[in-house]
């Protein structure tokens, strides 16, 4: 019985297929014996970010309208508000907008 050498790692259960054996990993490891830590388990990217495992550690690609390591900033930026060159700043939720010269408004728009 291949389960007998307990090859499954880090709480893993094991499962006898003939002369080989599949682990079915607990909630934060992968790999065939469950020795590798999957980040990405805990779904760590909020706001619909995408989840991509780096080692031990994860990395979320965010979706427009969100930032930062886990996609929980909301980024007003992301739209491009400021219009006629002007530069956006995130402020908490709100975005402000500075104005080239000749344009003002909330988000430069008027001439």
């Amino acid at each position: 019985d291949p389960c007998n050498s307990n090859p499954c790692q880090n709480g893993g259960k094991c499962t006898n297929k003939g002369d080989k054996f599949e682990c079915e990993c607990v909630p934060g490891y992968r790999g065939d014996d469950c020795s590798i830590v999957d980040p990405c388990s805990s779904n760590p990217c909020k706001n619909g970010g995408k989840c991509t495992n780096k080692g031990d550690k994860f990395e979320c690609e965010c979706v427009p309208g969100y930032r930062g390591e886990d996609c929980s900033i909301v980024d007003p930026c992301s739209s491009n508000p400021c219009q006629n060159g002007g530069k956006c700043t995130n402020k908490g939720d709100k975005f402000e907008c500075e104005c080239v010269p000749a344009y003002r408004g909330d988000d430069c728009s008027i001439g």
